[in-house]
């Protein structure tokens, strides 16, 4: 019996160990030895350059904190532009600016195990330069303002910043503080998203979120317009005098594209916008936006509101009710129909195949950064409602920016669009509901 025991432990101690040696073989692979991932380059004519602003809004106390020591609103904003040609010569090759870097040292402190098997652990690189000048190709650029999805940053669609920064225009990208996971002021302040929803009902939710939106979201992009205004005229600034404030523009995903919507419904200085599958929230959401206006929605999102919801999503909603399913609805596809039902430059387009999070950075992400051994994982941690959908993910990046640049184009520099129109080139997975006639 005893020698059963011995061959018992003997395999055993082999299974142990060789847990052990593969544990630490895919550890080291994760930590050492996966080459940096590079971000697409951008396709304009432009260098991009990028600077950060920290600016605090003294006319708004902090209502999601209680720190005497900071009582007002505070933002981190990131500007993109096009940029002077560098002593390089143009774009690099490969790409050499961190990407999310404070988001990425957050996790590695507080949770090691998402950050190493989320392939946060990877040097990441995205085609932009500090200490640039604005080009001066032209006297003034138009502007456009980004707004980022719950939980997201200023940098969550660096790949579609850049690539408009390229092709002319000044992005102004905004970190909502306490929305976004992590946001990091130049004191060494780390700020994380606040959950004020917790524990409350579909309807308690829904009027917070309304709020939130209109109260907070809207401020903040109405404050930083006014601080680009300042920006502008401030000789010492690198951008004085190089705003084209008479041609601002603006998009957002997810809740940003909520915003976005109020925005060119509730101020003037936003001439066009673009919702990228953001449900429309605030107090009368789905009142008229007399503005050149874009909803560029996911497949999957919309297949989940086009009909009877499932008890997955009612759970995923917290629906407790078919009057509730019906307000939910109502704020999604239902409500962008009854926008754009006028089709005086509205367009409705679906990117089937698409998940909502492919319209953000984690398209490129998820599908090509992430590591190999890990995506099954993530896959099973972003299955449903708010997912990403079998479409590739430099693909869906590919589309993305080209109906960005074209909308843009077509309303800010008052160029002609034949692919907005439905003329000329086109992408086979992208589906047009409402089109400018």
């Amino acid at each position: 019996m005893f020698w059963l025991i011995k061959i018992v432990l003997k395999y055993l101690c082999y299974f142990v160990l060789g847990i052990t040696i593969i544990a630490t073989c895919i550890v080291g692979y994760l930590l050492w030895l996966q080459p940096p991932f590079y971000f697409p380059k951008p396709t304009g004519p432009f260098d991009v350059g990028a600077t950060t602003y920290h600016w605090v809004d003294s006319t708004r106390k902090e209502i999601y904190s209680t720190d005497l020591a900071h009582p007002y609103r505070e933002l981190m904003v990131k500007i993109w532009y096009p940029a002077q040609s560098s002593s390089l010569g143009g774009l690099a090759e490969k790409p050499s600016a961190p990407y999310v870097r404070d988001l990425f040292v957050y996790l590695k402190k507080t949770k090691p195990l998402i950050w190493l098997l989320s392939g946060a652990s990877r040097q990441m690189f995205t085609y932009e330069r500090s200490n640039l000048g604005v080009a001066g190709t032209k006297p003034r650029y138009p502007i456009i303002i980004f707004s980022p999805g719950s939980g997201g940053s200023f940098d969550s669609n660096s790949v579609n910043c850049q690539e408009l920064a390229s092709q002319g225009y000044i992005i102004v990208g905004i970190s909502h503080a306490y929305e976004s996971k992590v946001v990091k002021f130049p004191d060494g302040r780390i700020i994380t998203m606040v959950d004020v929803s917790k524990n409350k009902n579909f309807i308690e939710r829904r009027k917070q979120y309304d709020k939130e939106i209109f109260e907070e979201g809207v401020a903040d992009v109405r404050f930083v317009l006014d601080q680009l205004n300042y920006l502008t005229k401030n000789q010492q600034s690198i951008f004085y005098d190089r705003f084209d404030l008479d041609s601002i523009g603006m998009f957002g995903q997810s809740r940003g594209g909520a915003i976005a919507a109020l925005m060119c419904r509730l101020d003037q200085r936003v001439k066009a916008g673009v919702d990228m599958d953001g449900s429309l929230f605030g107090p009368d959401a789905t009142m008229h936006v007399a503005k050149p206006f874009m909803f560029l929605l996911a497949g999957d999102t919309v297949k989940l509101f086009d009909g009877p919801m499932s008890k997955e999503s009612w759970k995923s909603f917290r629906i407790t009710s078919p009057e509730e399913e019906q307000m939910v609805r109502e704020r999604y596809l239902l409500g962008f129909e009854k926008i754009a039902a006028d089709k005086q430059n509205k367009y409705i387009f679906i990117v089937n195949g698409a998940g909502h999070i492919d319209l953000t950075d984690n398209a490129i992400l998820i599908k090509y950064a992430a590591p190999v051994l890990s995506r099954p994982l993530i896959k099973l941690v972003f299955v449903g409602p708010f997912g990403y959908g079998s479409i590739d993910g430099l693909r869906v990046t590919e589309i993305v920016n080209a109906y960005l640049v074209n909308f843009f184009d077509k309303y800010l520099k008052g160029q002609s669009s034949i692919l907005l129109n439905g003329e000329g080139k086109s992408y086979k997975e992208v589906e047009r509901i409402i089109t400018n006639p």
